[in-house]
């Protein structure tokens, strides 16, 4: 028998002692799974009464009491399955309420077809996008009740002239504006963004007004106007985010197009955050500009955006980025998170995805780690600057021990900070397959 020496005993007992350290910290930075909870699981119950979930996507949480969930999702039950938009409490257990339903009337002869998903804000009205028959589409928003308002419709005509011919999913802000993309044909320009507010909310046949926010054609500064725009939107109370393609010409075609990030106040012009070409926060090396966006823009009630883009220069980076108007973008936005660095407990972040951003400045977004952890993570870098751990593949499923979550991201927040995603369970029936979970 091998005898250990006291050198090599001490350098086993620092080993050792480095490593529950390490897997201390890398458990001290997940909060109490009492603070995750379960709020729908596959075979649940669904509206209406008497049928169960069978199907259902990552839904849009709301800072409301009551139903602040907002998803589509099929249930089946006696008459068969029903697709469709459903309000859900975040209380588990408690019952939900069926706002659109597949192949029934949705306006004027037209029936749905199928949906996207949909907003909520903090009055739990519902905005949604909506394939009709006869190749219709439309935006609906549900005013103080679960009734559907139809607030526009391809072939309207549209404040910019010409009609709506496409629309992307709405944006309910917490004010109760619905601000939207659409595409339009015979108009003073090709595309939009819309908003609907005002009024008792009925941009279509009530009291609301409809206004464009921003159109092809625009000024963004410097020269350069807009020339397309990215279909998904972001809005707040403050204003739109969004992303575009520009030009000092856009009727010159011979003249490379250029993408960036831009912000818009409701009462004010269009600014340009960041640009192709553009140099980048110096932290990420001199030199270095921008080289390609990714996902869309996040804003939140201050006039904050988060964004991800790529960066090149000596090194090629990529990374996700603050733009506080207090001083972007007279200065470059912040580099919050960089793709590649150690999240703080020995886990190296491979990818970023996905920011979105609180009214509180927190950016959520999700990555894939490789280190003690391994797979799909969800994470949180706070408006102070701390990174934070949220869930990872293979953590224990709140409420569903000893079931594991397979694979989390994408995960959706409200403005005020609750947090929603979604994971299949790993393990034995019931306590297996979608499931939604909540962070407050």
């Amino acid at each position: 028998m091998h005898r250990v020496s006291e050198m090599g005993a001490q350098r086993l007992g620092l080993w050792v002692g480095f490593v529950f350290a390490t897997l201390a910290m890398a458990f001290a930075s997940v909060p109490a799974h009492a603070q995750i909870q379960t709020v729908l699981l596959k075979n649940t119950s669904a509206a209406p009464g008497g049928h169960n979930y069978r199907k259902f996507r990552l839904p849009a949480v709301g800072d409301g009491v009551g139903e602040n969930l907002a998803l589509t999702a099929t249930s089946k039950g006696l008459g068969g399955s029903i697709k469709g938009i459903f309000a859900e409490d975040s209380d588990p257990g408690v019952a939900g309420t069926l706002i659109a339903q597949k192949g029934t009337l949705a306006a004027l002869g037209l029936n749905y077809r199928n949906f996207t998903r949909p907003s909520i804000n903090s009055s739990n009205d519902i905005g949604y996008f909506a394939f009709l028959n006869q190749g219709q589409r439309a935006v609906f928003r549900t005013i103080g009740s679960p009734t559907p308002v139809l607030i526009a419709l391809a072939l309207d005509s549209t404040p910019l002239g010409g009609i709506y011919d496409d629309f992307d999913n709405p944006i309910l802000t917490q004010s109760g504006a619905l601000v939207f993309w659409a595409e339009i044909n015979g108009g003073s320009s090709e595309e939009a963004i819309v908003r609907c507010s005002g009024g008792d909310s009925d941009c279509r046949s009530g009291s609301g007004t409809m206004d464009v926010q921003v159109a092809i054609g625009d000024s963004v500064g410097g020269g350069r106007e807009l020339c397309d725009l990215n279909e998904t939107v972001s809005a707040s109370n403050w204003g739109v985010a969004f992303r575009g393609e520009t030009k000092m010409n856009c009727a010159n075609a011979g003249e490379p197009a250029l993408d960036g990030v831009f912000r818009k106040p409701f009462a004010g012009g269009i600014v340009t955050l960041a640009l192709e070409g553009d140099g980048v926060d110096p932290g990420l090396g001199v030199g270095m500009i921008y080289d390609r966006f990714r996902d869309s823009a996040s804003i939140e009630d201050n006039g904050i955006v988060t964004f991800r883009a790529a960066a090149t220069g000596i090194t090629k980076e990529e990374a996700l980025f603050l733009c506080d108007p207090g001083s972007c973008p007279a200065s470059p936005a912040e580099a919050i998170v960089v793709k590649g660095q150690d999240d703080g407990f020995g886990n190296e972040m491979k990818t970023l995805a996905g920011p979105t951003i609180t009214d509180a400045g927190d950016v959520f977004f999700n990555s894939k780690v490789k280190g003690f952890l391994k797979g799909s993570s969800i994470y949180v870098r706070r408006f102070g600057g701390s990174l934070e751990r949220l869930v990872t593949k293979g953590d224990i499923a709140p409420d569903n021990a000893p079931s594991t979550l397979k694979r989390v991201r994408n995960p959706q927040v409200s403005p005020g900070g609750k947090m929603v995603f979604r994971s299949k369970l790993k393990g034995i029936p019931p306590n297996s397959g979608n499931a939604l979970f909540l962070l407050e």
